[in-house]
């Protein structure tokens, strides 16, 4: 009998007599070799339908945010432990030294892009106290990494739900308005999405059933 955690975790390339090629389970941590092993197999299964001969190139590619696109900084320079990137933000953006420690851990070298909206949009101010979040990430996530609603945003993007469900339940509507600002949003798009930024915030406070 194995662990079904270790069994939902694990991928598994499956092959359908029809010449369907699926992943089957896996994590998002692992999501470059699952690609990997999809692709191979794809070139193994139908190679016959494609040209190329080299195998998946993945390992070899550098994720977003991961190199300096002005070439002003060296990929070592990202680093939060004697790197220049976070000190370099706090100078150029006037940020506090844990906020911009946190734009680098979570975006790596396109901190700059969103400290650079953040500047251009007046928005460089934090989403919340006592956090490190700025309100350009809402206007980030949305124009960058398609966030189209606020669990989008504030769950899978910022992940302040995660971190402070109440604090994130306090600036939904701050939140919303940004978003409708970007998005086009018509009154009853921002009623509809005020409701449901309400609910899945509940979902992610922990009520005490004792009180």
């Amino acid at each position: 009998e194995g662990s079904t955690a270790k069994l939902s975790r694990s991928h598994e390339i499956v092959v359908d007599p029809s010449g369907l090629v699926s992943v089957m389970g896996g994590k998002w941590t692992t999501y470059r070799r699952m690609a990997q092993d999809a692709v191979d197999k794809i070139l193994e299964v139908h190679r016959d339908k494609i040209r190329t001969r080299a195998p998946c190139r993945t390992k070899n590619l550098l994720i977003m945010g991961s190199h300096d696109h002005t070439g002003n900084f060296q990929p070592k320079e990202v680093s939060v432990l004697g790197g220049k990137l976070p000190l370099h933000l706090t100078k150029q953006y006037n940020l506090k030294l844990p906020t911009a420690e946190y734009l680098v851990r979570s975006y790596g070298f396109r901190a700059l892009d969103v400290c650079e909206l953040g500047k251009k949009e007046g928005l460089l101010d934090p989403l919340v106290p006592n956090q490190p979040f700025i309100r350009a990430e809402v206007v980030y996530a949305v124009r960058h990494e398609m966030g189209c609603t606020i669990p989008d945003v504030l769950g899978r993007r910022i992940r302040l739900a995660f971190v402070d469900a109440d604090e994130a339940s306090r600036i939904a509507h701050d939140t919303v308005r940004l978003m409708a600002r970007e998005l086009k949003w018509h009154f009853s798009q921002i009623s509809e999405a005020e409701k449901e930024a309400k609910a899945f915030l509940h979902t992610m406070t922990y009520k005490n059933p004792a009180e």
